[in-house]
C-alpha cells in the first residue's frame, strides 16, 4: 500500500514538472523566432531580380521580364518578396522562370 501511495506521489510530482516546465526551467523553453529575410526578390529593370539584405543593387538579374508573368507574380514582385533561405530562394525562382 506504501508502495503504490509512494508511485503515485512520484507521479503526481512528475506530471506537474512536466507541465510546469516552462515555468520552472526557463532554459528548456523554446520561443519561436522567425529566421531573418536573407534576400528579397523584386523587379529591377523590367527584370526578375534578387537582392541580398540590406542592399541597393541586385546580386542576381534573371532575364525573366516582369510583363511577362502572370499578374498576382508581378504584383508580389512589386511589393518584393522576402525569403528567409537558400532553399526557399530557390523555390521561389523556380516558381518564377518556369
Amino acid at each position: 500500500m506504501l508502495k503504490k501511495a509512494f508511485i503515485v506521489a512520484c507521479a503526481a510530482v512528475l506530471l506537474s514538472l512536466v507541465l510546469s516546465r516552462l515555468s520552472l526551467f526557463p532554459s528548456l523553453r523554446r520561443e519561436y523566432t522567425p529566421d531573418p529575410v536573407k534576400y528579397t526578390i523584386s523587379e529591377y529593370r523590367g527584370m526578375v531580380a534578387v537582392f541580398r539584405r540590406e542592399e541597393n543593387r541586385p546580386f542576381q538579374i534573371l532575364y525573366s521580364y516582369v510583363k511577362s508573368l502572370p499578374a498576382d507574380l508581378a504584383k508580389k514582385l512589386e511589393r518584393g518578396i522576402s525569403v528567409r533561405s537558400e532553399r526557399e530562394l530557390v523555390k521561389m525562382l523556380e516558381k518564377l522562370s518556369s
